[in-house]
């Protein structure tokens, strides 16, 4: 199974540990499914990242591991992250009562 997680979960996940993103990546780590991604997507955590909001909350070192662990590990998208979309899903997971779904099984 592929899975494309949103940055903002992505991003969740090294706030506070034992979230429902923080079990998601780790079940990553764990190689429990395949974490595909691109540049585009890795370039957006390390901006986004730099926000006031996050730099009080994140170790720039955190992020780092982060994006250098989904270049290395992850699968590259051939297309950008953002061209995704839900038609070309079979399923989503996580999702919340608010529609914004924590990923796409593609």
């Amino acid at each position: 199974m592929r899975i494309v997680l949103d940055t903002n979960i992505l991003l969740s996940a090294l706030m506070v540990r034992g979230t429902p993103p923080d079990k998601i990546y780790q079940a990553w780590r764990d190689g429990q499914f395949k974490l595909a991604s691109c540049e585009l997507q890795l370039e957006e955590l390390n901006r986004v990242s730099r926000r006031p909001f996050f730099q009080n909350r994140l170790k720039p070192a955190e992020v780092g591991r982060m994006v250098n662990a989904i270049r290395h590990l992850a699968m590259a998208c051939a297309i950008h992250c953002h061209s995704l979309s839900f038609r070309l899903t079979r399923t989503t997971i996580g999702c919340l009562p608010s529609r914004k779904c924590l990923g796409l099984i593609i």
